[in-house]
């Protein structure tokens, strides 16, 4: 069979796949961030993050690529996980691309 022609809708599924691993990525280490100030050294020794943390990002990384992103939300995808380096600022950041259109 030949390839999928290379269309601007398969050129775009393929960046917002592209961002999906690095945004998720960053989402889940937020998160880890979050675990650790709130929770004590025990309760996270219970969490088996070093199982939890791939599991977590994998899940969110399905997530991510069935959703139908408009170009316009993968690119704010893209500029968030190289913008902000502190965590509310990498959110607030992706909460833009959740706006629609």
């Amino acid at each position: 069979g030949d390839p999928p022609p290379d269309t601007e809708a398969a050129k775009i599924k393929r960046a917002q796949i592209a961002s999906c691993g690095p945004v998720c990525e960053r989402l889940v280490d937020c998160s880890v961030e979050d675990l650790r100030r709130e929770k004590t050294d025990a309760e996270i020794a219970e969490m088996d993050l070093p199982r939890v943390i791939p599991k977590a990002i994998e899940d969110c990384e399905i997530d991510c690529r069935d959703k139908t992103l408009s170009p316009r939300q993968i690119k704010v995808m893209q500029e968030c996980v190289n913008g902000p380096q502190e965590c509310s600022g990498y959110l607030t950041c992706l909460d833009k691309a959740k706006r629609g259109g």
